[in-house]
């Protein structure tokens, strides 16, 4: 997937791993990427790596953002809009929470909508989203994420 000079925003991207490789398919990306951890709990969670990869990143012009919540994105980023918007695996921590899930996907999608002018991409586990994409791991409706619905409340279609 090429994203030539494309302003692409990547958010909850943990390591920062997906963006760093992401980088190195096409560096000719304006890239924003984003962690919910601030870069104490970063530093906890993944060791003293971590400052050398976002080192890495703004050193090759990517806008690294920690502490953001994509239900309630900060000032820095409602001003922007981007082309495409990727959130692999969202979640909103424990197991079994289906209804907290729910509410996360709805909030993120309602901040997305002011500042996509195209794409958004979500990757959710096989069973997780509710539709037919779900393949053999579809769930009834009433046991999943239900992302559809949750896209469609903030304006947006699902492709696939």
């Amino acid at each position: 997937m090429s994203f030539f000079s494309e302003r692409v925003a990547i958010f909850g991207d943990g390591d920062l791993s997906y963006s760093e490789n992401l980088l190195k398919e096409d560096s000719n990306i304006l890239l924003t990427s984003t962690v919910y951890l601030s870069f104490a709990e970063l530093v906890q969670t993944y060791g003293k790596g971590i400052e050398e990869r976002i080192c890495l990143l703004e050193s090759s012009g990517v806008r690294v953002l920690l502490g953001v919540d994509v239900t309630d994105l900060p000032e820095v980023i409602l001003h922007d809009s981007f082309d495409r918007i990727i959130f692999n695996f969202p979640h909103s921590g424990g197991k079994s929470k289906i209804n907290t899930n729910r509410k996360l996907l709805k909030g993120m999608f309602k901040s997305f909508a002011p500042i996509s002018r195209g794409e958004v991409h979500v990757a959710l586990l096989p069973g997780q989203g509710g539709t037919p994409a779900d393949g053999t791991k579809c769930r009834d409706l009433g046991n999943t994420w239900q992302v559809r619905e949750a896209a469609a409340e903030a304006g947006f279609v699902l492709i696939r």
